[in-house]
């Protein structure tokens, strides 16, 4: 069963180091499944070798009421202003849509974050690292890090049919996916780039991302 859940009204707040290592579960969210209107701070956090039979292999994400005016940082507070090391990881993550975190509902703002090695693994499945849900916005996205994580289906990354803005600090290296091997943006989906940059480096080939057009190079190459 999943190890943590947080239902209801109830808040979570980790403000020191946690570790979730070798959970599964058969239920969304490998280690961890929060749908509450609480808050949801998660800090110097790490999954590793979690994995569920459904969404979310370590995280399941749900902000409930908040989804329209909340703010749910994953960093430690420091990193809000100056977000410059990585404090939550997720390793070797499995699950169905959203190998690593799957968002279902709500705003988020994510600082100093790494997926790496996750896994969407059934047929079809997308966001290898993570799921960006239709009704789920990251409001602040920084010093994140996506690398080795694969998707049976788009997105071997991130798969976004939410609302995004990304900038030059996010990366993504050696992801792989039937499309998009390191982003897919779905019609619903929404993604702002900071700078043209922040796309190119993303999309240099027309095999790394799917469902988005990147603005002109500004130097014409």
């Amino acid at each position: 069963a999943t190890a943590v859940v947080v239902l209801d009204s109830m808040s979570l707040d980790t403000s020191s180091k946690v570790s979730f290592v070798d959970c599964a579960s058969p239920d969304a969210g490998g280690a961890m499944r929060f749908n509450s209107s609480g808050s949801f701070k998660l800090s110097s956090t790490s999954f590793t070798n979690v994995s569920s039979d459904a969404q979310g292999g370590a995280l399941w994400l749900s902000t409930g009421d908040n989804a329209t005016g909340g703010e749910f940082p994953i960093g430690p507070k420091w990193m809000y202003k100056k977000s410059t090391l990585s404090s939550t990881s997720f390793d070797s993550c499995t699950g169905t849509d959203g190998g690593a975190m799957y968002v279902a509902a709500g705003i988020i703002s994510l600082a100093a974050t790494g997926f790496r090695n996750c896994n969407a693994a059934n047929d079809a499945s997308s966001g290898g690292g993570m799921y960006l849900a239709n009704g789920a916005a990251i409001k602040a996205f920084t010093a994140t890090a996506f690398e080795s994580c694969t998707a049976a289906g788009a997105g071997g990354g991130m798969y976004v049919a939410g609302t995004v803005p990304i900038s030059i600090s996010v990366s993504f290296d050696g992801n792989s996916a039937a499309e998009g091997n390191n982003l897919a943006v779905s019609s619903e989906g929404t993604v702002t780039f900071t700078s043209p940059f922040a796309c190119l480096n993303i999309c240099e080939s027309d095999t790394d991302c799917t469902g988005v057009t990147c603005p002109s190079n500004p130097f014409g190459h």
